[in-house]
């Protein structure tokens, strides 16, 4: 019986393995199925990755083309950006009265006017799409066009002018939330276009705001890829960095000025502002920009001496001259020691040609002079060394590009300081501005040539 007994146990064991081993092979089975799927899962993912590889790969190709100068297909099409601040540069009042229609209208006149200065100027440029972003704060601009009898009293009054203008291709009016994003915007805009390759050229239409004199100081290797777009104001900051201007009369307005004289308060700009003589501590008339030609001069006792008399700020491409007719120049402040070390140690390695930084050519055959456009903060000590030499043609000069000096601009010099070269009747000038001439036109006068700011013959750095 116990034989028979263990024999009856065993089969009961042999049976059980056989289920057990049934169910082993089904889980193994799904095993092999689930193996396969994830097999065949990942092969799907293989085929899709490396499907998007193979695109970046073409991608990178492509920008290496484009940074190349190359014409491979999908290659992004150069460009022209222009970049508006809306604040500053003001539209012409004929335009901005016709709303709706004048929108498009000041497009066109401004992207007509920016190739016919690209063809004048025979830049590679000439043939880009001009891409056009116009940035400001549709609320308040619209508040200074009423205050102007260009608007009615209504929120946003210029959005029929603003969407015309956005109509346009390749043109943009955004509406921010205030001046300073403005400002902001724009600062970022130009450093992405300084970088981009694809952008062979900027128009910088802004002024006013120390964050263009930033962005525009950071674009050290790049100044000659901008231009600077004048209109109402344009700070002597800018103007010192010796970029490239153009005005497009048809686009943008001369002065907030010209047209109405009337601040928020219904009062006048003031007379004796305007001819920069103005002695009133609490003068009720509006003086326009006040505020920036404060901060242009710097420390505020600067307002006691005789060199901040003259003007700061240039006025659309006229020449200051005081009530004897003679010729007055815009101030420049004394550069600073940080200005003086990085115009030092520039000279110190070669001489800069002051033709080829500030006029931007140089047409002596054999220069000796480093022909490498150096950095703002160097290129404003040249141009102050150069007001230190007198022009040839004194008082009586009406050439605007003239970089030589009319005045004298060193505080308590009668000729007798240091390094002046200028005659003692010249330091008598009356320095009041008593108007703003028109100067020649090219070719009308001949300016003597620049001379070489890196001369030391000629100039005394140490002074």
């Amino acid at each position: 019986m116990s034989d028979q007994g263990e024999l009856i146990d065993l089969g009961a064991q042999l049976k059980g393995l056989e289920v057990a081993g049934v169910k082993h092979f089904a889980d193994l089975k799904t095993v092999i199925n689930k193996c396969a799927q994830a097999l065949k899962e990942n092969a799907l993912k293989h085929d899709h990755l490396l499907a998007k590889y193979r695109k970046l790969e073409q991608d990178c190709d492509a920008l290496k083309a484009r940074r190349a100068g190359g014409d491979a297909v999908g290659v992004e099409q150069p460009y022209v950006a222009v970049l508006i601040d809306a604040h500053s540069h003001k539209f012409v009042d004929d335009l901005v009265l016709d709303k709706a229609s004048g929108g498009p209208k000041a497009a066109q006149l401004l992207l007509s006017s920016i190739k016919e200065n690209l063809r004048m100027r025979a830049l590679a440029a000439k043939d880009c799409r001009i891409a056009v972003q116009a940035y400001a704060n549709l609320k308040s601009l619209s508040d200074d066009a009423h205050r102007n009898k260009l608007a009615d009293s209504k929120p946003r009054s210029l959005a029929p002018f603003t969407s015309g203008f956005s109509r346009t291709d390749d043109c943009d009016f955004v509406d921010v939330q205030d001046e300073e994003i403005a400002q902001s915007k724009i600062r970022k805009r130009l450093k992405v276009c300084v970088a981009d390759p694809s952008c062979k050229h900027i128009f910088l239409a802004a002024a006013g705001s120390a964050l263009y004199v930033q962005a525009v100081q950071a674009a050290t290797q790049q100044t000659g890829k901008i231009t600077l777009v004048r209109g109402g104001l344009l700070d002597q900051r800018l103007m010192g960095l010796g970029l490239p201007e153009v005005a497009f009369l048809k686009v943008f307005r001369k002065s907030d000025s010209t047209k109405n004289n009337n601040n928020e308060n219904g009062s006048r700009v003031c007379f004796d502002w305007q001819k920069g003589k103005c002695s009133r501590p609490h003068c009720k008339f509006e003086h326009p920009a006040m505020e920036i030609n404060a901060k242009l001069l710097g420390q505020p006792d600067e307002v006691t001496r005789r060199s901040s008399t003259l003007p700061i700020i240039n006025q659309n491409g006229l020449i200051p001259i005081n009530g004897n007719n003679e010729r007055l120049d815009l101030h420049m402040r004394p550069p600073t020691a940080e200005q003086w070390k990085v115009w030092h140690a520039r000279i110190a390695i070669k001489k800069p040609c002051n033709d080829f930084n500030i006029r931007r050519a140089c047409s002596k055959a054999n220069c000796s002079y480093d022909h490498v456009f150096i950095e703002p903060d160097a290129s404003y000590c040249m141009q102050y060394l150069l007001k230190e030499t007198p022009c040839e043609e004194g008082s009586k000069c009406r050439v605007l590009e003239c970089f030589k000096g009319h005045v004298c601009q060193k505080d308590g010099c009668e000729g007798n300081l240091s390094g002046c070269k200028f005659a003692r009747k010249v330091h008598a000038v009356d320095l009041h501005v008593a108007n703003w001439v028109k100067p020649f036109k090219i070719g009308e006068e001949v300016q003597g040539d620049v001379v070489q700011a890196g001369d030391d013959s000629l100039i005394d750095f140490n002074d």
